[in-house]
């Protein structure tokens, strides 16, 4: 079987032997992956509806994996048990939503636990979520799939944390989707930086909005220069 880019690009990251446990699993598509490809010998696909979770049963079982994947219904990490799970994967949601599942269970406070994630909006405030709650991403890759690019996060907890850049782009710098991603977070900026040109309006928040697209043109403008040497 096949994954969608942004999809085969998280199992890339899942270690062999991993105790994997998918929030939002939707057809299943990941854990059917990692099981049949040898990543891990089983996995939970979890769920907070039950029509996919159906669906991702039935094409465990046409896969002949039915018996290898535990198929859990609930909200988040709510069905999932301490020590089911040392990789945890949330993608194909919204940063809020991910913040939400995550609040949700102490236990992931651990590090030995891996948290792959993949926020389709609300990433500032998903960044500032893990750094306030001792959280910090040791990896971050682009990925392009169906003409949109998408930011997956690696990150443990640490017990300290770290806001760090904006959209974590010090972790992006060599990437060779980071310029086409910078020109379009630029575009999403500067529309939100018109709305503080009142008198009303935050200062600081303005200024952060003002550092944060200097760094935005400065990294287009170095891949522009990258891309015709």
């Amino acid at each position: 079987m096949k994954l969608s880019p942004r999809l085969q690009a998280i199992a890339d990251w899942i270690e062999k032997g991993a105790r994997l446990a998918d929030i939002g699993t939707d057809h299943g598509m990941l854990p059917i992956y990692c099981v049949l490809n040898g990543i891990t010998d089983t996995a939970a696909a979890c769920d907070i509806k039950e029509r996919p979770l159906l669906s991702a049963r039935r094409n465990a079982r046409a896969y002949g994996i039915e018996d290898r994947i535990t198929f859990l219904l609930g909200p988040g990490l709510e069905p999932v048990d301490e020590g089911m799970a040392d990789t945890i994967v949330a993608a194909g949601m919204g940063g809020e939503t991910i913040r939400q599942i995550l609040s949700g269970a102490d236990w992931i406070r651990n590090s030995s636990i891996t948290l792959l994630l993949q926020p389709q909006s609300k990433i500032m405030e998903l960044r500032q979520w893990l750094g306030n709650n001792g959280f910090s991403a040791e990896r971050a890759r682009l990925v392009r799939d169906g003409g949109r690019i998408y930011l997956i996060l690696r990150v443990h907890w640490d017990g300290m944390g770290r806001q760090d850049e904006p959209y974590y782009l010090h972790l992006l710098d060599r990437d060779e989707l980071i310029g086409e991603y910078a020109s379009h977070l630029l575009t999403r900026t500067e529309k939100q930086l018109l709305a503080f040109d009142r008198p009303s309006a935050d200062p600081d928040e303005r200024r952060r909005l003002m550092e944060l697209c200097d760094r935005l043109k400065q990294i287009s403008a170095e891949a522009r220069e990258e891309r015709t040497k």
